[in-house]
């Protein structure tokens, strides 16, 4: 009688010769999704330096949620990303300053939910991660719900990759740790919560 290991289990078979005194089963190594997007280097870099930093020690699943899963016109913000900012940065600042709002944020959220949450879901699901970080602004919010709507209580992380003024969208109040860099950040991230706890 012998053992042989597959991916999942150690089996006994009598046909396997031994040829080691005994034989564990693989370690299932945690799942780390890490959230992010093409829009900016900013986004790609950091999810990078955190897989790199996790290697050997998660299973790290890096989901582009916005560019690979949502509907379009979301799916086309990575692409018009860079045309935004070179050609029309009046458009982009618009943008901007309307994310500066938490409930402008929460608005467009609420609203944006219904669209996306199908598309989403899939691949938050069947990864099924034991921690998440999300390394993008528009990818905290949705896929947390997404998450605890299914049952999935992991860590959820947000690392914000903007350093002086962070849009309000980084700093959801039911991630598990927010992650920031900067002393204006911080700063920041201090008002808002202080403002959402005197509403």
């Amino acid at each position: 009688m012998g053992i042989q290991q597959d991916d999942t289990q150690v089996v006994l078979r009598s046909d396997v010769p031994v040829h080691a005194p005994f034989v564990m089963p693989r370690r299932q190594l945690p799942r780390v999704a890490i959230l992010t997007g093409n829009m900016g280097g900013g986004h790609r870099s950091c999810a990078r330096s955190l897989a790199e930093a996790f290697e050997g020690l998660a299973q790290v699943i890096p989901l582009y949620l916005i560019d690979d899963y949502a509907p379009f016109p979301f799916n086309a913000m990575s692409a018009t990303y860079a045309p935004w900012v070179n050609y029309a940065p009046w458009l982009w600042r618009l943008a901007y300053r309307f994310g500066a709002s938490r409930e402008r944020v929460e608005w467009a959220e609420l609203a944006t939910y219904p669209f996306v949450r199908r598309q989403i879901a899939p691949p938050l699901v069947t990864t099924w991660p034991d921690l998440v970080i999300s390394v993008h602004p528009l990818q905290i919010n949705l896929p947390l719900r997404v998450l605890r709507s299914a049952g999935n209580r992991a860590p959820f992380i947000s690392v914000v990759t903007d350093p002086v003024t962070p849009p309000v969208a980084w700093f959801c109040p039911d991630v598990d740790l927010c992650v920031v860099a900067t002393e204006p950040a911080r700063q920041d991230r201090t008002k808002l919560r202080e403002a959402s706890r005197g509403r």
